[in-house]
């Protein structure tokens, strides 16, 4: 699954390419850092989730009691022995669009992001 506000990278195939029953990309988050940093949770804005992960898990996958939803799915997952993993990294559109570069993120704003992807192919900044 993929929300909205995801930006598409070459490396979002990683994600797609991946066998892993949950895997999702890296990408900042709302607060300007770093979605779900710790190791075995990861934001679910790009997101693959296998069947097999879907029935252990159960019902209810994305639930928000208290706290965000990403967490409280990778805190089933992880009570189901599934350990969620991050590969590769997406931008995402928060008040500037984070495009990743070889070390951490760059900001760019969302209408120089706009006609960059217009003038692709693909809509995938390369």
């Amino acid at each position: 699954m993929i929300d909205h506000d995801i930006i598409p990278t070459p490396e979002a195939q990683l994600v797609l390419d991946s066998k892993l029953d949950i895997v999702g990309a890296e990408y900042m988050g709302n607060v300007g850092a770093k979605a779900h940093d710790q190791e075995g949770y990861l934001g679910c804005g790009f997101l693959k989730i296998s069947r097999k992960a879907l029935e252990d898990i159960g019902e209810e996958w994305f639930t928000n009691g208290k706290g965000c939803e990403c967490g409280i799915f990778c805190a089933k997952a992880h009570a189901k022995g599934h350990h969620p993993v991050k590969v590769g990294r997406v931008g995402h559109v928060i008040d500037t669009a984070m495009i990743p570069v070889d070390e951490g993120y760059q900001p760019i704003s969302a209408s120089a992001y706009y006609l960059t992807i217009k003038n692709t192919s693909k809509g995938v900044i390369e």
